[in-house]
């Protein structure tokens, strides 16, 4: 499989091995030459932005702000000078975001993150690189070599995909990245029995899910006592939304794996856990800061997660609020890598709702709105169950002449086994906490 892998890099012109192979190398630079690095790669984007992007070029000329003077000694004034940036305010400044440079490839994305605003994105051939490089390097880390099988637990559904795209997506799947994707849109008990046993008779290296997809599958095979018995299993990676301790040691007894994390998102891989289950984030391919409650920003804490991408070249995340409350720490991994530490992340909650006898994750209520057709007129949304019956979708939207019939048949369909209410409403407030919730499930047994 890994032969029709790098094939497909070659022909498709892609440079993930590239990019592969330099990750591996700088994740082991000094604190001081890492901070260098990222310096020079943002001088980088700066310059390429400048000359590309109407937004950048004009910011950077009325800020006064000169990349070809030395920054070496000052590398954090640099960064304090850009705009600290979100899905709103990159909405607003849309029709100078995009750059200007007609011979890059893009692709479309489509994002929400734990913000419930639903925001569609662009990626270039480099970003694109980058971010798969960074999955690579994750595996890696782990004794898992590309192309190595996989079994996917997630949500296939979109409103946009072609059938011969999706026939693309599914050969390049199964013969090029080696992955067998299982829909689970609605986790059924009657299904994961199978799901163990495809687990036990495929023998994957590694199992991927979001957190409270695979917390299911674990808690079923402990309470029936249907072992995971895949001596060939590698890591079992947990992406898409937040998790507890108590999964994890759920997840961990029965899959006899600490499980991992993946801190992903369609903007890009922000951290992964290494092989001594430290989650790190990706310094040399991104500059984290954090954002606190009083305004200030600073390298190491508590607080708000700014990102700024630093191959994001033709669509950029500068200073990029993911919505996120992550911790990061000044301490040391014993793995030996000087990347930073994540010691706490609370992004996108496993919450599921209950939907008769299934479950319908977080990612999934999430997945489903960002891919529908309505995404561009949504601002924000918000899925709430306070019974075993009905759930209510709360939406508020740009575009209020439009007709959502179809985005409302759209989510009776998922939620089949309940009454759907919808509210449309102006705004949609955080909670208490200063944290966004997309999906609340207020049933006491949830």
């Amino acid at each position: 499989m890994r032969a029709f892998l790098y094939l497909r890099e070659f022909v498709k012109k892609e440079r993930t091995n590239h990019y592969l192979q330099s990750f591996l190398i700088s994740e082991r630079l000094s604190t001081d030459n890492l901070k260098k690095l990222q310096l020079e790669k943002l001088i980088e984007l700066l310059k390429y932005l400048k000359r590309n992007s109407p937004f950048f070029s004009k910011y950077l000329k009325e800020n006064d702000i000169k990349l070809d003077r030395d920054w070496k000694d000052n590398p954090d004034i640099l960064i304090a000078k850009l705009p600290i940036t979100d899905k709103l305010f990159i909405k607003k400044n849309s029709e100078g975001w995009l750059t200007l440079n007609k011979d890059s490839k893009l692709s479309n994305a489509t994002t929400s993150g734990s913000t419930g605003m639903p925001f569609r994105i662009l990626h270039s051939s480099a970003s694109r690189d980058v971010k798969a490089a960074c999955k690579f390097r994750l595996l890696a880390w782990h004794g898992v070599k590309k192309g190595e099988k996989q079994l996917y637990f997630g949500c296939t559904y979109s409103s946009q995909k072609s059938k011969l795209s999706s026939l693309k997506i599914s050969l390049n799947n199964k013969y090029v990245l080696n992955k067998i994707v299982i829909d689970f849109t609605k986790i059924r008990e009657e299904n994961i029995a199978k799901e163990i046993e495809r687990i036990n008779i495929e023998k994957p290296l590694t199992v991927w899910g979001y957190p409270s997809a695979i917390f299911e599958i674990a808690k079923y095979s402990i309470r029936n006592k249907l072992p995971i018995t895949n001596e060939k299993l590698k890591m079992v990676i947990l992406s898409g939304e937040s998790n507890s301790q108590y999964m994890k040691d759920i997840i961990k007894q029965a899959f006899s794996l600490e499980p991992d994390d993946e801190y992903n998102s369609n903007e890009g891989f922000i951290a992964g856990t290494c092989e001594f289950h430290k989650l790190h984030l990706n310094d040399d391919t991104l500059i984290a800061e954090i954002l606190h409650e009083d305004g200030t920003v600073s390298e190491y804490g508590k607080g708000e997660l700014l990102v700024t991408f630093l191959y994001s070249f033709d669509f950029p995340f500068i200073r990029y609020n993911t919505g996120d409350i992550v911790e990061i720490s000044e301490g040391k991994c014993q793995c030996g890598r000087n990347l930073k530490v994540l010691s706490a992340v609370d992004g996108r909650r496993g919450e599921v709702i209950y939907n008769g006898e299934d479950k319908i994750s977080n990612s999934t209520c999430n997945h489903y709105l960002t891919k529908s057709l309505y995404i561009d007129t949504i601002n924000k949304y918000q899925i709430v169950q306070n019974d075993f019956t009905s759930v209510t979708i709360k939406l508020s939207v740009s575009d209020t002449n439009r007709d959502y019939n179809g985005l409302e048949l759209l989510m009776k369909g998922l939620f089949d086994k309940l009454v759907v209410n919808f509210e449309y409403v102006d705004d949609i407030p955080r909670d208490k906490s200063g944290k966004y919730r997309d999906v609340i499930n207020n049933i006491k047994q949830a």
